[in-house]
């Protein structure tokens, strides 16, 4: 098969009605290289060369953000239910390798309304595996003496904040302090 075109490839996309980007995760911050018209409409016309972390976390919140950095780094494939507005989509990220790839330099993301994707209790059943698979994750991320975040979630979102202060060229600042009497802190 011959080498698709990149123009032929934006008409494809730009007929889509799926909200679509294509991310390069080659790069530093994983810019938005490619969005398709149905993204505009939910996450702004200027996407493209925008870090794809970034506009996720603003689309979904910042935990969407965490959850997609994740997969991406893992390279494998996922979804991720997402509300903005008024609408429940679905997140799927797949990832897109040629065969001299070992490892992906492009993801695709898209959006696909929770109704649309399955029917009936498909939709539903997916939607409550998606659900309870954060909530397990929402679990292994917390203390269950304190109900404060733990350490790996300490370190999931030090990284991220550290990667976006090292992109911006901002400074982070750590504040660290020392819990007395921690065993009547856990009393209350």
């Amino acid at each position: 098969m011959a080498d698709v075109d990149r123009e032929i490839l934006e008409q494809v996309l730009a007929g889509s009605i799926e909200p679509l980007v294509i991310v390069r995760t080659d790069q530093p911050d994983w810019p938005i290289v490619l969005a398709n018209p149905a993204f505009f409409a939910i996450g702004g016309e200027d996407v493209v060369g925008q870090p794809f972390a970034d506009v996720i976390e603003a689309t979904g919140g910042r935990e969407l953000a965490l959850d997609v950095s994740e997969s991406v780094r893992s390279g494998e494939a996922a979804s991720f239910p997402v509300e903005t507005g008024s609408r429940e989509y679905l997140l799927a990220l797949r990832p897109l390798l040629t065969a001299e790839d070992s490892t992906p330099r492009f993801y695709a993301a898209f959006l696909r309304s929770s109704v649309s994707s399955a029917s009936g209790s498909s939709a539903e059943t997916q939607q409550a595996l998606l659900k309870a698979k954060r909530r397990i994750r929402d679990l292994s991320r917390d203390d269950p003496a304190t109900g404060l975040l733990n350490a790996q979630a300490f370190n999931d979102v030090f990284a991220h904040d550290w990667a976006v202060a090292t992109r911006e060229k901002s400074r982070l600042s750590l504040v660290t302090f020392t819990l007395e009497e921690f065993d009547a802190y856990v009393d209350v």
